[in-house]
């Protein structure tokens, strides 16, 4: 396990590197300009399937963006909500990944739940924006470790939560970005 935490012109950038069972896991959350951004890349089993996963909230566009390569095959999925626009894309399935996404409106609140298996990996991507609560929650099954990535921005403070369940072993990263004060909090 390795954690980086730097603070570069103003920028919070905060980096999770773990190793499970031969998968490459990343992890980069950076707060640059009152955007928040957070980048999960994986290297999942055989064959080597490259999974990017960027999460944005840049003013009050809620964007969503991943990029799987399956197979030499890319596949951009691109969700998000401009005020009143509300754009989803994509059911496919290409070189053994079955790809599902389900756009819903419930009380005002858009609710995008992405669901895709990746030979091993089963991945299920839900971001939502309750009010001026930006959240992405990022669950995966890889070779029998439970991940859970939480993003959450309020208001100015942005909150990272990463959650790994491996062999037994709990391992909580929490990353916070208050004012000028940056708190990683590493728990194993």
């Amino acid at each position: 396990i390795s954690l980086l935490v730097m603070q570069v012109r103003g920028s919070d950038i905060s980096l999770l590197v773990r190793q499970v069972r031969g998968s490459d896991i990343s992890l980069l959350v950076m707060q640059v300009e009152g955007a928040d951004i957070s980048l999960l890349v994986m290297q999942v089993g055989v064959g080597g399937a490259d999974n990017s996963l960027l999460v944005m909230q840049v003013e009050r566009a809620d964007i969503s963006l991943l990029v799987m390569q399956v197979g030499g095959v890319d596949m951009p999925l691109l969700v998000f909500q401009v005020r009143v626009a509300d754009i989803s894309l994509l059911v496919m399935q290409v070189g053994g990944a079955d790809i599902s996404l389900l756009v819903m409106q419930v009380g005002g609140v858009d609710i995008p739940l992405l669901v895709f298996q990746v030979r091993v990996a089963d991945i299920s991507l839900l971001v939502m924006q309750v009010g001026g609560a930006d959240i992405s929650l990022l669950v995966m099954q890889v070779g029998g470790a439970d991940i859970s990535l939480l993003v959450i921005q309020v208001g100015g403070v942005d909150i990272s939560l990463l959650v790994m369940k491996v062999g037994g072993v709990d391992i909580s990263l929490l990353v916070m970005q208050v004012g000028g004060a940056d708190i990683s909090l590493l728990v194993i």
